[in-house]
């Protein structure tokens, strides 16, 4: 719930992008928002069988437990993941 309503507060659809150390503040994209929520229910997961309840409790070893699933997967959807991620976490990891 912590991290959809984390969503909640980044969406920016229909407003200008707006750019702080070259990242864009917010989710401009219905689409971005939708692949970030899915990303969101998988990481919740792994925060469960971790024992992180609070989204200031995810670090990097939770992150890295997460992306063990996506070991054999292409650059690009670790990249989309690992975006996903930084964006809803409390740290960049971008």
């Amino acid at each position: 719930i912590q991290l959809n309503n984390r969503i909640n507060e980044l969406l920016r659809i229909g407003e200008k992008k707006v750019k702080v150390n070259g990242v864009a503040e917010g989710i401009h994209s219905v689409k971005t928002a939708e692949q970030y929520r899915n990303t969101a229910l998988r990481l919740s997961s792994v925060c469960k069988e971790m024992g992180v309840k609070r989204i200031e409790d995810i670090d990097k070893s939770v992150v890295a437990r997460y992306m063990e699933a996506y070991r054999d997967a292409s650059a690009w959807t670790v990249s989309r993941e690992l975006a996903a991620i930084s964006k809803l976490s409390p740290f960049r990891l971008l």
